[in-house]
């Protein structure tokens, strides 16, 4: 889903692979843990200010118009890619 968005806003292609990388994994912990942890946590690992960090997380999710769950088929199709 994040892939058919990128395309449609030229913001987040700005955006190194690293910001991708450390964002995702930071909403991907939020959503499959109770115990997370804080975002200032997650930008002093990715030695990013906290409000980039912030701010990373929050155009992500308006992307993803905050659904974060993974359709079956399109896991699939994932998952044969790799």
């Amino acid at each position: 889903m994040l892939r058919q968005k990128c395309t449609t806003d030229q913001k987040i292609l700005e955006w190194s692979l690293r910001d991708l990388i450390s964002v995702h994994f930071m909403l991907a912990n939020k959503f499959l843990s109770d115990d997370r942890y804080s975002n200032s946590v997650w930008a002093s690992v990715t030695e990013k200010d906290l409000d980039e960090m912030n701010h990373l997380e929050k155009k992500s999710l308006e992307i993803l118009q905050f659904n974060l769950n993974v359709h079956e088929d399109e896991f699939k199709i994932w998952e044969k890619s790799i």
